[in-house]
């Protein structure tokens, strides 16, 4: 992403989306559960070799390379960037693990479970296009700042937050009105799962806009901010699990709808604060 190198972006995602399933149906259908454990460290594995080569290739053709000399110089990056964005994805991830072992140990939670995770695959396919323009976006708008096209990297932001709603949006009605063919492929039983498809499809247009908006926190570099919204997102979305969790798979939709609506106020809020410290900033320099 920091070559811009988007056509190499692209290959690895094609073969990825090749690969993915074909290694973890066969090592499934061999070796059952174990088999499909070792089939994600499998794809996670070929992931990281196909990005490694990737880089190789971006830093061959720049005439630069990879070094772990002075290191230890770049602590205050590791500070402000990397242990936020670590720490945001541990408690995000903390949290959605906490909600659904609410959901299993409930009567009847594991059938529920299975009915929310199928319903959730759904909710994967309308994110599938807003995070293909999260991964190319981002880097040209930190290019834009980073060169001072003030009115470039605004009309950038809005468009890309417009294009991600529109696209999330799209993609969710397509979704939503061929959700029972999509939902048959795992068994006859999860074919009409009531509200819980629609419940996610919402949640998951609230997610893909909350996650643009998140983008101007990692480009202005407050990323603590993002702990904040994680943290909070993680505590609304425990707290009303725990409430309607007895509805089953519906009632952990419903706490995922709840926590990206508070999610997407709170990010709207800190972007609003972001624009309005760089204008003040502005003023002070210009007198």
């Amino acid at each position: 992403m920091g070559f811009e190198a988007f056509r190499t972006i692209a290959r690895i995602s094609a073969c990825t989306a090749l690969l993915n399933p074909v290694v973890a149906a066969f090592l499934t259908y061999y070796f059952d559960f174990t088999g499909a454990i070792l089939g994600l460290c499998v794809n996670a594995f070929a992931l990281w070799l196909l990005c490694h080569f990737g880089v190789k290739s971006e830093c061959r053709k720049w005439g630069c390379g990879v070094t772990f000399h002075g290191m230890f110089s770049e602590i205050r990056l590791l500070l402000a960037v990397s242990a936020p964005s670590s720490i945001a994805g541990i408690i995000g991830s903390a949290a959605i693990w906490l909600s659904t072992v609410m959901l299993a140990k409930q009567p009847d939670g594991l059938s529920q479970l299975g009915l929310f995770s199928a319903a959730n695959s759904l909710r994967l396919m309308v994110m599938f296009v807003p995070n293909i323009l999260l991964r190319v976006t981002t880097p040209r708008l930190i290019a834009l700042r980073a060169e001072g096209q003030a009115s470039d990297f605004r009309r950038g932001f809005r468009a890309f937050v417009f294009g991600t709603a529109c696209a999330s949006g799209v993609a969710g009605m397509v979704v939503l009105f061929g959700r029972q063919p999509i939902l048959a492929l795992f068994g006859k039983e999860f074919v009409d799962p009531g509200y819980v498809v629609p419940t996610l499809l919402l949640s998951a247009f609230l997610e893909a806009v909350a996650g643009s908006l998140s983008q101007l926190l990692i480009i202005q570099g407050t990323m603590w901010r993002q702990v904040l919204a994680m943290g909070t997102w993680s505590l609304v979305l425990m707290a009303v699990a725990r409430a309607t969790v007895h509805s089953g798979a519906r009632g952990l939709a419903v706490a995922n709808l709840v926590a990206w609506s508070v999610a997407l106020s709170i990010y709207t809020r800190l972007v609003r604060l972001r624009r309005g410290d760089e204008m003040a900033v502005a003023v002070n320099i210009h007198s």
